[in-house]
């Protein structure tokens, strides 16, 4: 939730945070938190928005460095029960990156989340064997109370957790030295490897403020939160009229000057006997006609971090794979009173289902995030919409029976021009070459060969046309053809071309990596004769590294002068192809994965695309110059014409007619 200043306070006093050597320890990660901190703060370079494989790198590098120091990292997503419609702060920072998006096509440095990363984050962890979980919707009180169980650290840099007694600490992310550090046990002689932190215990919290009950500090959040506007409005007046704190109250307080307010704020709190009396104190000062208003601000966001039965127990999830909720979960995991599939919420809690689809079935109302993108052409997700649809069907179709037409539909928010405008969209019950789609409720129990038809059917892709692309690739070509075939303006030729290369690049990277041990357990392993990994683990290590010494120059920074401003047309309309990846996937875990779900690291690459489609765009015979980059006579030269000549010979009257970047 977040409580305006609180983090600066807490992280500035010497008293409260200190030194830490952790190591040989449980640690409850949040999974969120962590996903945007490697994303946005571990200095990746990534002005195309989608070096996904740089991505991929940092997560496994980190969990590495875990491991190498005993430490079991647990991690643990935000989930959903009940939504905020259009939340105020979602559609701040819908506007923040449109205001991003802006300065990246000028050429200027600006951090975006990339679409696909989540995705790329989540088929990491899996890749590696990372544990993971999807909690409640009060997913910060999830971990503090998985954290005592196990009597571990939180890993977080969320300023709730200053609010919880978590008897193992709270280790603050932003502040975690990777570099592993060697130190010896003064007790045993023996070396340890460790990460350097800084760690906070809410002791240290009670030992500065004496008599100020911790339980209590939740408070804050309903006087001070960053929630929304109508928070800071409604309890100005009672901050202004806050009393001073006195000069001792507090121990070893830095720059008490500088927090006057923070410490105003909690010495208030110290003088509150209960919850009920501080709310009484509150109300006084807000005008008669919005006190009903105030009062429910402060009880929503009081009752985020009061107790309450957990919709399972983690602990036992983790530690024995076994997934049962609690006797109530059925009534608080429903929409509109009607039950959800057992199998749908489970596959939701292990991640195994995109949340997107709960969004969408719980709230009928979901923000569509920026990409870098033309902003003077329709949203990039567009393209998309009728994937949605369809998804919003499925999803629907388990509550047709109660829906009247007039509420048969999901709203979005997504951007138009440089505005966030509410779109509601209708789904899509029927499609051409299948009839009507399977309700959820249905799924469980349909064939795989039906579930393969809803998905292609969305995509408009035949089995035949599939059948020339190994089984890691159906999902992604059957998505590249959507793409070219629902793009506006039109895709060029060579994007597609590009766009082969690139997977096959990514893939080959990838194989050259492994070692000797991984390659010799997955050929025994891989038995597919059609797996693009087979494929790969045959090929020849000369034709793997030629590859490689070829297109790595692609990836990265261009050192021509189209670096200085991005080709947005050319952007654009890779930012399309993403979002309909994005959502094809999301279509393939709601029908049960009928088909392979390959890591977006392992697809798409913004600034490999960007290099080598300019470096060909020029030249007589483009995909023949993409071509030799595979050797002369290679397997993956074949491959790479092979699949390059099957999207041209589906696709060409799609295409744009004439051959230029607008």
């Amino acid at each position: 939730m977040g409580i305006r200043g609180l983090w600066r306070f807490m992280t500035s006093q010497r008293t409260l945070i200190k030194k830490y050597y952790l190591h040989d320890t449980k640690l409850v990660i949040d999974a969120n938190n962590l996903y945007y901190f490697i994303q946005l703060e571990s200095g990746i370079s990534d002005e195309y928005i989608g070096d996904y494989h740089v991505f991929a790198d940092k997560v496994k590098n980190f969990f590495g460095l875990l491991r190498k120091c005993g430490i079991s990292p647990y991690l643990v997503f935000y989930g959903l029960y009940g939504c905020r419609q259009s939340d105020p702060l979602d559609i701040q920072k819908a506007y923040k990156d449109i205001h991003a998006v802006q300065k990246i096509t000028n050429g200027e440095n600006e951090k975006l989340v990339p679409e696909l990363g989540f995705e790329t984050f989540k088929h990491i962890i899996v890749e590696i064997g990372i544990p993971f979980v999807m909690g409640d919707f009060k997913v910060q009180k999830n971990i503090a109370m998985l954290a005592n169980e196990w009597k571990c650290p939180v890993l977080s840099k969320n300023s709730d957790f200053f609010m919880f007694y978590i008897e193992g600490g709270f280790v603050l992310l932003d502040q975690l030295d990777l570099p592993m550090k060697t130190i010896q046990n003064e007790r045993t002689g023996k070396t340890i490897t460790s990460l350097y932190c800084n760690f906070y215990h809410f002791k240290n919290f009670t030992k500065m403020f004496p008599g100020l009950d911790i339980n209590m500090l939740p408070l804050l959040n309903g006087v001070n939160s960053w929630r929304d506007d109508d928070n800071q409005r409604l309890f100005a007046n009672f901050r202004d009229n806050l009393k001073q704190a006195p000069e001792d109250f507090g121990i070893q307080i830095i720059d008490r000057k500088k927090y006057l307010k923070m410490l105003s704020l909690l010495y208030w709190l110290k003088n509150q006997s209960s919850v009920s009396e501080a709310i009484v104190n509150v109300i006084q000062f807000v005008a008669n006609e919005e006190r009903g208003l105030a009062l429910e601000i402060m009880l929503d966001l009081i009752a985020y971090y009061s107790e309450s039965e957990p919709l399972f127990n983690m602990k036992n999830y983790f530690e024995t794979g076994q997934l049962e909720f609690s006797a109530n979960a059925t009534d608080r995991l429903n929409v509109d009173g009607n039950p959800l599939p057992q199998w749908f919420l489970k596959s939701l809690k292990t991640g195994n289902v995109s949340r997107f689809c709960h969004v969408a079935l719980n709230c009928k109302s979901l923000l569509l995030y920026n990409q870098v993108e033309n902003l003077e052409w329709e949203s990039s997700h567009a393209c998309s919409r009728h994937i949605r649809q369809v998804i919003y069907s499925i999803l629907i179709l388990h509550d047709i029976d109660r829906l009247p037409a007039s509420e048969q539909f999901v709203e979005e928010y997504d951007r138009n021009g440089i505005d966030i405008e509410k779109r509601v969209v209708k789904p899509i019950f029927e499609l051409d070459n299948f009839g009507r789609l399977p309700a959820l409720n249905d799924i469980f129990t349909v064939s795989l060969d039906i579930r393969k038809q809803v998905l292609l059917s969305a995509l408009s892709v035949s089995t035949q046309f599939l059948e020339t692309f190994p089984t890691e690739l159906k999902l992604v070509a059957a998505t590249i053809v959507y793409w070219v075939k629902n793009s506006t303006p039109d895709i060029q030729k060579l994007m597609v071309s590009c766009l082969v290369a690139c997977i096959l690049y990514l893939w080959a990277k990838e194989i050259c990596e492994y070692s000797p041990q991984q390659k010799a357990s997955m050929q025994e392993t891989v038995m597919n004769p059609s797996s693009l990994v087979k494929l790969m683990l045959d090929c020849e290590k000369k034709d793997l590294d030629l590859v490689g010494k070829n297109l790595i120059k692609m990836c990265g920074l261009p050192s021509t002068d189209y670096k200085k401003k991005i080709d947005i047309a050319i952007v654009h309309s890779f930012s399309q192809f993403q979002s309909c990846l994005r959502y094809a996937v999301s279509l393939n875990s709601l029908l049960l994965k009928p088909f392979v779900a390959t890591s977006p690291h392992l697809i798409y690459c913004g600034s490999f695309l960007n290099n080598i489609f300019h470096d060909s765009h020029q030249r007589t015979n483009p995909q023949g110059h993409i071509a030799d980059a595979f050797g002369t006579d290679s397997v993956l030269r074949k491959l790479f014409i092979t699949m390059d000549e099957a999207f041209h010979s589906l696709l060409e009257p799609c295409y744009q007619v004439k051959e230029q970047s607008k």
